[in-house]
């Protein structure tokens, strides 16, 4: 399992790095570690990972005078406390991700047949961060969950575990990503759990998932029982909750929004082929899909959607007019 999740994940980050090589010297180990690992975490939310982190990092293994390196201890000192909303800045960072590539797909003439103003204007809400997000207790059934949406209320939520600095590490190598990716994920998933208003506004997206649904089930006409299981990292029966989730179309929509957002998929791009084996051990939403769909069936639906269904809409629709 260990060989099999290798990636950049498991590499540290620009954080980590900066804290060992400039450690924390409280006399008590416990306390210097949490120091640490607290500062690391804050610094990889606020630090983007770009060009810039590279020219950052070289400047400061070229190492910073004792007068620069004792402000800076003082600032991130006072950042500290502000964790939690580096953390909801990522959420919503999500949120925007999501409504930008609704409105930049919605340029692709085929699709552009079949949205609608209320649709788009919630995508600009999103882009703009106005969707309301907030920390709260979520829980399912007695389960943990990490985010929630509420489209009446037009709200998000993040769980309130992630307002702690080791909670978004651990359950973030959970998910094989990092931390600041794995929150701005979450924010993609609750913000096209907006767009799409559940499954009210799909229109005929959620037509288009049913059909691939049956699609994939074959002569079975059922999900299969057994497959890859994610969190355990090896083949067995499936989560069936996970699976019931799964099966509703705008729970469909919102991890394929996530599988674009994890792959840097862009909008524009309606030829891209998945690594489908690769992203079955190393991607929770899409392993999350493969408990419904066959692998081919996801590829055709992060190519295509929605802009196919548009397409065939208008086929069909010549059809009856002849």
């Amino acid at each position: 399992m260990d060989d099999k999740k290798k990636s950049v994940a498991t590499q540290p980050t620009y954080g980590q790095r900066f804290v060992k090589r400039f450690p924390s010297r409280h006399k008590d180990p416990k306390r210097a570690e949490g120091q640490m690992r607290g500062l690391a975490s804050l610094i990889d939310f606020i630090v983007p990972q770009s060009k810039s982190e590279v020219a950052l990092e070289a400047f400061t293994l070229l190492g910073l005078p004792k007068p620069v390196r004792k402000a800076m201890s003082k600032a991130f000192k006072s950042l500290a406390p502000k964790y939690k909303d580096a953390v909801m800045d990522t959420f919503n960072e999500g949120q925007a991700f999501a409504g930008d590539w609704y409105k930049k797909r919605a340029k692709n003439p085929a699709f552009k047949k079949m949205i609608n103003n209320f649709m788009l204007k919630t995508a600009d809400q999103l882009s703009n961060k106005e969707a309301k997000s907030f920390f709260e207790e979520l829980t399912y059934k007695n389960y943990s969950v990490n985010a929630a949406a509420d489209p009446e209320d037009f709200s998000m939520m993040l769980h309130n575990r992630f307002k702690v600095a080791d909670e978004v590490e651990r359950v973030s190598k959970k998910y094989n990503s990092t931390p600041k990716k794995f929150i701005r994920s979450l924010g993609v998933h609750e913000g096209s759990h907006l767009i799409s208003q559940g499954d009210k506004g799909l229109g005929r997206v959620h037509n288009y998932i049913k059909e691939t649904q049956k699609k994939s089930f074959g002569h079975y006409k059922s999900p299969p029982r057994y497959g890859y299981n994610y969190m355990h990292g090896s083949y067995g029966y499936h989560d069936m909750g996970i699976q019931k989730n799964v099966m509703i179309p705008s729970e469909t929509y919102s991890r394929l929004m996530q599988v674009r957002h994890d792959i840097g998929l862009h909008p524009q791009d309606m030829n891209a082929v998945l690594d489908g084996k690769k992203l079955l051990t190393t991607n929770k939403p899409y392993s999350d899909l493969r408990t419904v769909y066959k692998e081919e069936d996801i590829q055709d639906m992060i190519k295509n959607l929605p802009a196919v269904v548009a397409m065939d809409m208008k086929v069909n629709e010549k059809k009856k007019s002849n």
